[in-house]
């Protein structure tokens, strides 16, 4: 399509808006200031209080003839803070004046509520270590910024038990916490005991979203060693790791140090994850269709979310069914050239399939606001979707309003990053004075968005798993008989113990690898046709080892063997030893481990042989 773009619409009313938000915002840092300063509040105002009495009782007594020394006045001033006041009660009421008033009023006001705070901090923390002694399968929660504040939210609503441990006594969001009834328990959470104390080897997911790569990592291994005499449920560990790069090149780790029967790690990055959902909400293309070779996105600022923007982007479309066509993506920002180029040497494929071109402009800049960028040769723009990727919700939110006085009349689909759903997010929503709706601008919170808890446990795991059940899928869609049918649904309607299966048979990768003298690598090259490709034999002895996996989990879920197959009464046919069964059946195990090279593709990793010793 052939969109114009107005390059004379009058400038968005970006300052007005600013303004009203402003006032919001700031209301909102003097809400958490006052609570993460409340007892610095508390002393400072029995400081004034006492400096009051001080002052009206000297006065006092001055005018009223009468000579006390400053300890006698001293020691008036401390009687006030329990209601018991040093002068006459037939005193003459004009004597005292409003310093001494104040003070009378003020001073058993603050001790009152001073006792009142200790008292229902000891109940509170009493109480809170009682709860912690019964607590099992309960999600504990690593650090309380906001990321750990929206996640203890989340998993509260779903009604788990939630335990956050977090170092600093003076958090704002401590209160607002134990609010939704949570657990707040006071330490360092890589402190081995602390987590003792939060009794993980009962727990059921740990979760570890502290500001620090090292300390996340130090729970992860901690963790590890607490769980290993588990049984039952592997525990789940997912740890945020900062740096997309450095959660990139740890992710052979991920797999590596998980255990299918005690222990699950798994590696979260919030603008990894952030990307791939925002990409979902809608996708900027429709991949079951054919498009037009014109098909251009957007991307401003290439930070580490707009980065991420660009490398799913351009995957997504390696896996579409519009490969033949090429995707064009403008990448605007001030160093956008060299980032582009790092990208084309990190990612190969990106450039056999994309055109990445950039854009070397300040967002302030009179270029920047010509919008010339997202027009071809003959003044004309193909851009579907334009994601603005700043740090920064206020200039974010002023550059998107930009673009949009531009291109408003081309319906040019507009996404925002801002770092949560409400506060300025809530601009775009519905009119604001009288101006037109924002209908094509549409805020992405980050945080809202990823730090909730069906996104964050949908991890690699996940991706294996699903990947596992749609290749099940296409080399079994014929059988149609009534027991098969409860997995041959999608993977989002499949029941959680085929879930839980799947996942199993994902976390079981590592140990065939091992088997046949294989491993598996972190790559950035997405061509499946390079895959390593098992032996007969190999397949043939990685299929036993599922099989026999399979058999185990069955009865441990409590099934035996019988016939006919009867799911309600938890008996199956297929629960015995490999060299009985038909070879319709050993195929159902040979296909996924001839795929293990191209399921771990899915999720990044590249299988290869290892060498053998002389």
């Amino acid at each position: 399509m052939n969109n114009h773009i107005n390059r004379n619409a009058p400038d968005a009313p970006v300052s007005s808006i600013a303004h009203s938000t402003a006032k919001i915002a700031s209301l909102r840092k003097l809400s958490r200031w006052i609570g993460s300063h409340k007892w610095l509040l508390t002393a400072l105002i029995w400081i004034v209080a006492f400096v009051l009495g001080i002052w009206g009782l000297k006065d006092y007594y001055e005018a009223s003839g009468q000579k006390m020394s400053i300890w006698e006045i001293l020691y008036g001033t401390l009687q006030l803070f329990n209601l018991r006041f040093p002068f006459p009660e037939n005193s003459v009421s004009n004597l005292i004046g409003w310093q001494l008033q104040t003070a009378r009023l003020l001073a058993p006001i603050i001790a009152l509520f001073t006792a009142l705070q200790a008292l229902t901090l000891v109940i509170d923390d009493q109480y809170q270590m009682f709860r912690t002694k019964f607590l099992r399968n309960h999600v504990v929660i690593c650090g309380l910024g906001r990321k750990g504040l929206i996640l203890a939210q989340g998993f509260c609503e779903k009604g788990e038990n939630v335990l956050v441990i977090e170092q600093d006594e003076k958090n704002g969001f401590i209160g607002g916490c134990r609010d939704y009834g949570a657990i707040v328990l006071i330490g360092n959470a890589s402190d081995l005991a602390v987590l003792r104390k939060s009794r993980v080897h009962n727990a059921k997911y740990v979760i570890s979203v502290c500001g620090d790569d090292g300390v996340n990592a130090e729970v992860a291994v901690h963790s590890r060693g607490l769980a290993s005499q588990r049984k039952g449920m592997a525990l789940e560990c997912v740890i945020h790791i900062v740096d997309l790069q450095l959660c990139n090149l740890l992710r052979e780790k991920e797999l590596a140090m998980s255990d299918h029967k005690s222990f699950h790690l798994e590696l979260f990055n919030v603008f990894e994850t952030g990307a791939r959902v925002m990409l979902d909400r809608p996708p900027p293309f429709d991949s079951s269709r054919a498009v037009s070779s014109e098909s251009h996105i957007c991307v401003i600022g290439i930070g580490r979310f707009g980065e991420s923007v660009v490398v799913n982007s351009a995957r997504n479309w390696w896996n579409s069914d519009n490969k033949a066509a090429r995707l064009r993506i403008t990448m605007v920002d001030r160093n956008a050239t060299s980032k582009k180029e790092s990208l084309s040497f990190r990612y190969p494929n990106m450039t056999d399939v994309c055109d990445l071109v950039p854009k070397d402009m300040d967002f302030s800049s009179t270029e920047f606001e010509r919008a010339g960028f997202l027009l071809d040769q003959d003044g004309h723009s193909h851009v579907s979707t334009i994601y603005v990727c700043l740090d920064h919700d206020s200039s974010a939110l002023a550059v998107a309003l930009k673009l949009y006085y531009r291109t408003r009349e081309a319906g040019v689909r507009i996404v925002v990053r801002l770092s949560q759903e409400a506060g300025l997010a809530t601009l775009l929503q519905g009119e604001y004075r009288g101006a037109d709706t924002f209908h094509d601008v549409k805020g992405f919170g980050l945080f809202d968005s990823t730090c909730i808890p069906d996104v964050v446990l949908r991890g690699t795991y996940e991706i294996l798993g699903r990947t596992i059940h749609e290749n099940y899928l296409r080399h079994n869609r014929a059988s149609a008989t009534p027991e098969k049918q409860r997995s041959k649904k999608n993977w989002e309607e499949l029941d959680q113990d085929l879930i839980d299966s799947n996942i199993e048979q994902a976390l079981q990768i590592t140990d065939k690898l091992k088997a046949i003298n294989c491993w598996f690598k972190l790559t950035t090259d997405w061509d499946i046709s390079k895959m390593v490709q098992f032996s007969d034999t190999e397949v043939e002895e990685l299929a036993k080892m599922e099989h026999l996996r399979w058999c185990a989990e069955k009865k441990r879920r409590g099934w035996k063997f019988g016939e006919p197959r009867d799911d309600n009464n938890k008996i199956h046919d297929c629960l015995k030893d490999w060299d009985l069964l038909d070879e319709n059946v050993k195929n159902k195990d040979r296909n996924p481990v001839r795929e293990i090279p191209e399921t771990l593709g899915q999720a990044g990793f590249e299988v290869y042989r290892l060498k053998r010793d002389c």
